[in-house]
């Protein structure tokens, strides 16, 4: 007996070949019949001697297993059974995922200033700036770049880096 394998997440498009010979009529229908505890048929479309059909989200109507299957053909008023055989619907493709630790590094502060791609957060500015004055440093209430790292320069030579540095965040990406 004929063994079709797919997994039950998959819509795959199964192509028989269909000998017929002895009329002159045409095929008028092609169908797979694939039974569970009921009969689900999937029409399909017939030619150059072919039956093509799309099983579209097999998921919705089987479960896992092995269920019989028949490939019907019509001919004017005529049935035929040609061909029967297994489909194996197999388990679907699952991918899962978690969080992990995150990896630190030891932090330095002298080399910590990376300014961030717009402008820094305007509350933390307000604090940076609260810290600058507290060490006689003078600073804008948005600071630039160039702000930051002279005032980084100033606050190293007054040992204030860790204070000014903790104030600063961080964005790795300049």
């Amino acid at each position: 007996m004929d063994l079709i394998k797919t997994r039950l997440d998959y819509s795959p498009e199964l192509i028989f070949i269909v000998d017929i010979s002895g009329t002159t009529e045409s095929v008028t229908e092609v169908r797979l019949s694939i039974f569970d505890q009921t009969k689900i048929s999937y029409i399909g479309r017939y030619a150059d001697g072919k039956a093509f059909f799309k099983l579209n989200d097999p998921q919705k109507y089987f479960k896992l297993g092995i269920f019989k299957y028949d490939l019907e053909v019509f001919i004017g008023n005529q049935y035929f059974v040609p061909l029967s055989g297994q489909i194996e619907f197999t388990e679907p493709v699952k991918v899962t995922a978690e969080r992990g630790d995150i990896a630190t590094s030891p932090v330095t502060f002298q080399a910590g200033l990376i300014m961030a791609k717009s402008e820094i957060n305007k509350a933390l500015a307000v604090r940076l700036k609260n810290v600058a004055s507290s060490l006689g440093l003078p600073i804008s209430d948005v600071p630039t770049k160039e702000e930051l790292y002279s005032l980084l320069r100033k606050a190293e030579s007054r040992k204030a880096t860790k204070k000014i540095a903790h104030f600063i965040k961080l964005d790795e990406d300049q």
